[in-house]
């Protein structure tokens, strides 16, 4: 792997499986990288994501709450006081209980009449609710308009929607809350809510009172009645016994008489006294509740809410890149580390060429049909762009040591860039002075051949085709100071098959290689493998080249199996056009 450590790309070991397996774990650094990588796709989502969050605060109204609170407790009669001695403790669901009468229709209904809420539009039934239906339309009705009940019964249906009622806490205290878009309004609802339940809580006591004195002034008449019975059975039967002799069955009947009327006015003198202390106190068991916070105008609206909504459009955007980068990494799994080529093919990884057309804006295509820009070539072979192709020609050099090394540059798919490295390495052998020999063997058209724009009509295929001797199709390029052989003429309607056979390709290199150093191939793409296997047999040295966050994972798999036939002269992968980093790609993960 070639490690980017003041600019040098090299390695001198091959990594280790433990490595390899390094390079799966998620790391910081790899979390970054992955964020680097996919920067254009996040800023686009939070931009959308803000975007929509500023609309909808734009576009979405103003809402105020006003908030009142009232105390619920118990208020005994002094009868139930003397006759059980204290309160008995008040249940929580009784505070519940008075939560849903807050909320009931019939307190709500009270309160859009007070105010005729009917009248405001905030309250007023919506289209879709007064709109007839489809045939009615169809047919040209006009649906009846709602009389005022239907209309007050939606305004309390409103009222209803924007009121909560909640307990605070274990206390006896509740919290009431109303929701409106005017401020004003909020607050005259919220105060209208709690004083309409106190008064109901008020009404209920007087009438429950109303009702408990009427039942007692009935029931003292019914006692006094009794009472006076019983009184005028006693002095009837006592004025009898009297005037006859008294027997001991008289005795009886009269104790039993003077009991009864004992017991009689008893229980009309303690009737009477509840009575009393009813009317008196006017006071029976009942639940009451009283203000002890009064609603004002709220100052500020509740929502929207801006820091929530931008907060949550910033966590949105974030999961939502996350998810993005999860998916591109686990559906396209592309190369973009130097261990991970490592990890999948199995070949070292002999550079990372950092993407050096992106750093300087040129489009590597520009002006050519192919994947190869003259202009970009020979800028990159420049200081201090050429070290990266010094270092991967000394990892080359290293592996071939005869005295002309044939190396073959090619790629999983077409544009990959291996006509660039294949130019920028025999720019950097010439510069070694070395006498340099540069083949296009991509004879599909396009490349080195149509980049360079050589004026000779002859080339590879005439060659192989005996058509011409091959010093007779080589040109030299002054300008870079090496020989190139171009691809030839396209007009043949054979197939490359028929050209690029084992022996035909044996006896050619046998020819070049003692005028030359060095002789450099740009085969076609492993996909065309036909031509490819064709040159193994003559090759001393094959680079594969692999464009990072392009080309898939399973593509670079199937290409380094479709290599194995010479598997020994596989030199390794070059993963090229990485995106440039402070320090090497091959520390990153993700």
């Amino acid at each position: 792997m070639l490690k980017l450590k003041d600019e040098a790309f090299f390695r001198s070991e091959p990594s280790s499986a433990g490595s390899a397996k390094a390079s799966n774990l998620v790391t910081l650094a790899s979390i970054l990288g992955a964020i680097r990588r996919h920067k254009k796709s996040i800023v686009v989502i939070f931009a959308i994501c803000l975007g929509a969050a500023i609309a909808y605060l734009t576009v979405a109204p103003s809402r105020y709450t006003a908030s009142t609170s009232l105390m619920i407790d118990t208020r005994k009669s002094q009868i139930i006081r003397t006759q059980f001695g204290s309160d008995p403790p008040l249940d929580a669901s009784i505070i519940e209980s008075q939560a849903e009468i807050i909320k009931s229709d019939d307190l709500l209904m009270k309160v859009v009449k007070e105010y005729k809420l009917i009248e405001d539009p905030e309250f007023a039934p919506q289209s879709e609710d007064n709109r007839g239906s489809f045939w009615d339309s169809w047919l040209g009705q006009v649906p009846a308009p709602m009389n005022t009940e239907a209309l007050e019964r939606t305004a309390a249906f409103v009222v209803s929607k924007n009121l909560s009622v909640k307990r605070v806490g274990l206390s006896y205290v509740l919290d009431l809350r109303y929701v409106s878009r005017s401020p004003i309004r909020a607050m005259q609802i919220a105060n209208a809510i709690a004083n309409a339940y106190t008064n109901g809580e008020t009404e209920a006591r007087y009438d429950a009172t109303r009702k408990a004195n009427s039942w007692l002034k009935e029931r003292l008449a019914e006692l006094r009645e009794q009472t006076i019975t019983a009184d005028r059975t006693l002095q009837a039967f006592k004025a009898d016994i009297n005037s006859a002799a008294t027997s001991a069955e008289a005795q009886v009947t009269l104790r039993n008489l003077e009991s009864t009327v004992t017991a009689t006015k008893s229980l009309y003198d303690a009737y009477l006294q509840r009575s009393i202390d009813t009317a008196q106190q006017q006071d029976v068991p009942m639940i009451e509740a009283r203000i002890i916070k009064t609603a004002s105008v709220p100052l500020s609206p509740s929502s929207p809410n801006f820091i929530v909504i931008l907060g949550l459009a910033i966590v949105g955007a974030g999961c939502l890149s996350g998810l993005h980068i999860l998916v591109r990494q686990g559906r396209i799994q592309t190369f973009d580390t130097a261990d991970r080529v490592e990890a999948a093919t199995g070949l070292r990884c002999l550079g990372v060429l950092p993407d050096h057309a992106a750093r300087r804006g040129i489009n590597i295509a520009r002006a050519t049909r192919g994947d190869f820009d003259l202009t970009l070539a020979r800028s990159v072979g420049d200081a201090p762009f050429d070290r990266p192709f010094r270092q991967l020609k000394l990892e080359l050099d290293t592996r071939c040591r005869d005295t002309a090394c044939v190396v073959g540059i090619t790629s999983s798919l077409p544009r990959e860039g291996k006509s660039l490295i294949a130019f920028n390495l025999a720019l950097t052998a010439s510069r070694s002075h070395e006498r340099v020999l540069l083949i296009d063997a991509a004879c599909r058209g396009g490349g080195l051949s149509a980049a360079l724009d050589v004026s000779i009509q002859h080339g590879l295929r005439d060659v192989l085709s005996g058509q011409v001797a091959a010093t007779d199709a080589v040109v030299r390029l002054d300008a870079v100071d090496f020989d190139f052989l171009p691809s030839g003429s396209q007009g043949s309607g054979r197939s490359n098959a028929a050209f690029f056979n084992q022996s035909r390709l044996e006896v050619l290199f046998k020819q070049l290689r003692p005028h030359y150093h060095k002789i450099y191939i740009d085969l076609p793409s492993v996909h065309e493998v036909i031509e490819v296997k064709s040159f193994m047999a003559c090759l001393d040295e094959v680079l594969l080249v692999v464009e990072a966050d392009r080309t898939q994972t399973k593509i670079v798999v199937e290409a380094a199996s479709a290599l194995s036939g010479r598997f020994d002269i596989v030199g390794g992968v070059v993963l090229n056009r990485a995106r440039p980093q402070g320090r090497s790609l091959a520390h990153e993960g993700l």
